[in-house]
């Protein structure tokens, strides 16, 4: 399983992507594995018809220091770069993607991969909503550890509150 968070200039399909932060996780046990981080440049994403949201950019105006910092403090690569040092990162296709919201992280994550001409590394059969799992247990308490809007700190804290949420539901995921 790998838990996606993208920071994005944008809450459409194809808003520009400004990081991504990845992490491979059992949602059965407290294991959290390996990582991924990488920030993108917003030029590039222009240039591959990628564009951002005045509204988007009006509400990272209103986040945190720490937030905003997270965000324009990392090293930039283009984004094609970008998806392919993922798509070399990431385990093979049968890997569960794991995204907040059945149509943000995930869907803008596949449309950036086809803007690119990039086929993305996992199967549509293996997207799977964060969002929809952890309201099924709205009373497990969410523990911020980290920075709030920092891709790879989110992709964390969601991983480990999808834990929590399986163990609090008794399922096996």
């Amino acid at each position: 399983h790998m838990m996606v968070d993208l920071e994005t200039m944008g809450t459409h399909v194809g808003a520009p992507i400004m990081s991504i932060g990845a992490v491979m996780f059992d949602p059965n046990s407290d294991w959290i594995g390996e990582s991924f981080h990488v920030g993108v440049e917003l030029e590039s994403n222009i240039e591959y018809g990628r564009h951002p949201d005045p509204g988007t950019i009006m509400w990272w105006l209103g986040q945190s220091e720490d937030a905003r910092k997270a965000l324009l403090a990392m090293e930039r690569v283009d984004l094609y770069s970008a998806l392919d040092e993922f798509a070399k990162w990431a385990p093979p296709s049968e890997t569960w993607v794991w995204g907040n919201g059945a149509a943000f992280d995930n869907v803008i994550l596949a449309s950036a991969y086809k803007s690119t001409r990039i086929s993305p590394f996992w199967s549509y059969k293996h997207d799977r909503c964060f969002r929809t799992i952890t309201n099924l247990a709205p009373d497990v308490e969410w523990v911020t550890d980290g920075v709030a809007h920092d891709a790879l700190d989110d992709a964390i804290m969601q991983a480990r509150h999808m834990q929590k949420v399986v163990k609090h539901l008794g399922i096996v995921v």
